[in-house]
């Protein structure tokens, strides 16, 4: 018996693997780094870092490493070599990484890659021809990056090709004949891209696709039509108007999928999800879709539809995800729904859904989801019809006349995990009935009635991870009480009135990740208490805004404030000091601070630093002497800083510098006794360091003085994306310099007064313009139509000018490719 008892237990008890001492170094240092390493070193992430050839050949050490994320990190190409000793290397993934085309290179070694995301990074054409070795390649992301038509034939070799992700790629219809040839391809995704029915009609080709995302793409109702050869489409994603479009859903053009497009053009039969939002699909076209039997995912929101297109959706039983917001659908619609008993996911936000529609919701016992975010007439009564769908996980009544007594009703749903309560009449008393939800993970409270006395009843939802009390009455009292939640990992104290000691109870919170933003009251004490968060990795830190932000015509201007009204400045260098400890900062906004070049020494040690915001502070020349050692900064913004040409010119340090903001005040908003201060801000000498800066892809020199002889400057910046001159006083000859930017596709220029009809002929000749800002200049008709001759004009603004409406109509007759808006300068550039 004894040896039958010792030979079982050496036959289940695992073996003791232990790394060798290669392997256990190359563990340690990616932890020390701030990485993760899980399954005993097959996996490993690392984010938001530089990191060296040499550190990458560490990796080498994990023989056994299958899946390496490197997001956010700034890798040189060089470094990418380094990886082909990971022979089992499955899954590669370096999401907006800074690798380029020499990297791809050394990806070629690694044959045994299956899994490939390349998207935001720096990858062009070019890096595809290396990618064509890796025959194993099953999934490959492209997405955000520069690659076109051209790169589309190199990826023709990759026959086992099953997914690819072309979001926001230059690819168009050409490049649609050339992914024929994968005929493995069962996902792709086109979002955001200029393909056209044109394009569409090539994919009938790629028999066993089963998912296709067309969001925001030109494809009209009569393309729709090609897809009928697709017979195993299961997947379709067809969001008219997202967030890359900027033109407001009542004035902008909607997109052509109309209800004769669903009508026959498409076989809708094998179809398991489909999403027609933003479309102008109608009740009638709603009638098509009653012989999909296989729908599971329907996605109708900001569409037509009324309560009478939902009787055609009582056919769809095995319906599972449904969205209705921003619909015409009442109470009477929802009676419709009653039979779809499969139904989890419903949103209904801003209907016209009321308590009475609710009662037909509870009869939905396997709903897990509900949104009912502005919904003005559902009240507490109808929180009561709601007790009864107890899966209920996560429910949103942001924005309803919902009061405390209503909250007394939600008790009985013990599984929610989120909850959204913004904008409702809930107060203090509210909070307490919520304490029985012990599941809740997340939970918005912003702009409810709350003050310190409610987050006493808070500590008893131990799970909770993400809170929001943006514009609350909380104070630092109510922070002693939130030192409990020891999970949360998400905290907003937006417009809260906090001050350092609240800061010193928020040190308390060890898993805080994501703190933000915090008022002026807190200061240089505050920025002490903080610093206690450095081991746990505060990543985003949004401090010490000082004036509000006004979007206009996309450049971000600050409103002015009265001395008087102006908010007492609390922030200095001795609390920049204090922030040093904080070695996992990636982003720090220091606008409109006390902060002087005093404070920037102390910034020398925040190593992983990328974007930095130090506009409206007393910066000089002698700062941006400590700011060129954060050798990993992306984004700067020095406007309204007393920086001059000297300053600029230790910027070319910043080899990884992409974004700069020089921006100008708006008229009459100068510093004190200080007028012709902006005035001095930039120079031709100044202009001359910024063509040094090799890696920057966008620049903002609105409301500044800008020349001819600036401009003649920067057109040595070759990779130079995006311009903003709004609000300069630039020319028609001045714009002539801009020709060498052959790279360029956004170019404001609002308010640009000086410019006029003969400007736009110099425009002309940017084939690769994309998005261009005219407003309140002096363009007329002839002007519009010299814009004609750019092919990929997608987005064009020209209200406020002299261009009539009849050459708008005749306009957009040319070029129904190219919509008459363009979305602000920071949304712009973050495309």
């Amino acid at each position: 018996m004894r040896l039958l008892v010792v030979t079982l237990c050496c036959f289940v008890a695992p073996p003791i693997v232990r790394a060798d001492p290669a392997e256990d170094a190359a563990i340690q240092a990616i932890k020390q780094l701030g990485g993760e390493v899980e399954q005993f070193g097959k996996v490993v992430g690392l984010w938001r870092m530089k990191l060296t050839a040499a550190q990458l050949k560490e990796l080498s050490a994990l023989k056994n490493l299958s899946t390496l994320k490197l997001w956010e990190m700034q890798v040189a190409d060089a470094g990418m070599k380094e990886l082909a000793a990971l022979k089992n290397l499955t899954t590669l993934g370096l999401t907006n990484s800074t690798v380029a085309d020499a990297g791809m290179q050394g990806l070629s070694a690694l044959k045994n890659l299956t899994t490939l995301n390349l998207s935001g990074t720096e990858v062009t054409d070019a890096g595809m021809k290396e990618l064509s070795a890796l025959k194993n390649l099953t999934s490959l992301n492209l997405s955000g990056t520069e690659v076109t038509d051209a790169g589309m034939k190199e990826l023709s070799a990759l026959k086992n090709l099953t997914t690819l992700g072309l979001l926001r790629t230059r690819v168009t219809d050409a490049g649609m004949k050339e992914l024929s040839a994968l005929k493995n391809l069962t996902s792709l995704d086109l979002s955001g891209t200029e393909v056209t029915d044109a394009g569409l009609k090539e994919l009938s080709a790629l028999k066993n696709l089963t998912t296709l995302g067309l969001p925001r793409t030109r494809v009209t109702s009569a393309g729709l039509k090609e897809l009928s050869a697709l017979k195993n489409l299961t997947t379709l994603d067809y969001d008219g108007i997202g967030p890359y479009t900027a033109v407001a859903p009542e004035k902008g053009p909607r997109p052509s999928v109309v209800d004769a497009g669903l009508k026959g053009n498409v076989d809708l039969k094998s179809y398991t999800a489909l999403n027609l939002s933003w479309s102008d699909v109608t009740d009638n076209g709603l009638k098509e879709l009653a012989a999909s039997k296989n729908l599971t995912s329907l996605g109708l929101s900001s569409t037509e539809v009324t309560d009478a297109g939902l009787k055609e959706l009582s056919a769809l039983e095995n319906l599972t995800t449904l969205g209705l917001s921003w619909t015409r659908v009442t109470d009477a619609g929802l009676k419709e729904l009653a039979v779809l008993k499969n139904l989890t996911s419903l949103g209904l936000s801003s209907t016209e859904v009321t308590d009475a529609g609710l009662k037909e919701l509870s009869a939905h016992k396997s709903l897990t989801s509900l949104a009912l975010y502005n919904n003005g007439k559902v009240t507490d009564a109808g929180l009561k019809e709601l007790s009864a769908l107890k899966n209920l996980t996560s429910l949103d009544i942001s924005g309803t006349r919902v009061t405390d007594a209503g909250l007394k009703e939600l008790s009985a749903l013990k599984n929610l995990t989120t909850l959204g309560l913004a904008m409702t009449e809930v107060t203090d008393a509210g909070l307490k009935e919520l304490a029985v939800l012990k599941n809740l993970t997340t939970l918005d409270l912003s702009f409810a009635s709350v003050t310190d006395a409610g987050l006493k009843e808070l500590p008893a939802l131990k799970n909770l991870t993400s809170l929001d009390l943006t514009a609350t009455g909380v104070t630092d009292a109510g922070l002693k009480e939130l030192s409990a939640l020891k999970n949360l990992t998400s905290l907003d104290l937006s417009g809260a009135r906090v001050t350092d000691a609240g800061m010193k109870e928020l040190s308390a919170l060890k898993n805080l990740t994501i703190l933000g933003p915090i008022k002026p009251t807190v200061a240089d004490a505050g920025m002490k208490e903080l610093a206690a968060l450095k081991d746990r990795g505060i990543k985003e830190l949004v401090a010490l805004k000082k004036r509000t932000l006004l979007d206009h015509g996309g450049v971000g201007l600050p409103i002015a404030v009265t001395p008087e009204a102006a908010p007492k400045p609390s922030l200095t260098d001795a609390g920049v000091k204090e922030l040093a400890a904080l070695k996992n900062l990636t982003t720090l906004n220091l606008t409109m601070t006390e902060v002087t070049d005093v404070g920037l020494k102390e910034l020398s040690a925040l190593k992983n630093l990328t974007t930095l915001d130090l506009s409206g502070t007393e910066v000089t020349d002698a700062g941006m002497k400590e700011v060129s050692a954060l050798e990993n900064l992306t984004t700067l913004g020095l406007s309204g800083t007393r920086v001059t040409d000297a300053g600029l010119k230790e910027l070319p340090a910043l080899k990884n510098l992409t974004t700069l903001d020089l921006r100008g005040p708006i008229d009459g908003e100068l510093r004190l006794g200080e007028v012709g201060y902006w005035e001095r801000l930039l120079t031709d000498a100044g202009a001359k360091e910024l063509a040094a800066l090799e890696s920057l892809t966008a620049l903002d020199l609105s409301e500044n003085n800008v020349t001819a002889a600036i401009l003649k400057e920067l057109a040595a910046s070759k990779n130079l994306i995006a311009l903003n001159l709004s609000g300069t006083k630039v020319t028609d000859a001045d714009l002539k310099e801009l020709a060498a930017l052959r790279n360029l596709r956004i170019l404001y220029l609002s308010d640009c007064v000086n410019l006029t009809d003969d400007g736009l002929k110099q425009l002309a000749a940017l084939k690769n313009l994309t998005t261009v800002d005219l407003l309140m200049t002096v363009v007329s008709d002839t002007g519009l139509m010299e814009l004609s001759a750019i092919p990929g004009l997608a987005h064009l603004r020209v209200a406020g000018t002299a261009v009539s409406n009849a050459a708008e109509k005749e306009f957009v007759r040319r070029n129904p490719k190219c919509d008459l808006s363009v979305p602000s300068w920071s949304e712009a550039i973050k495309r």
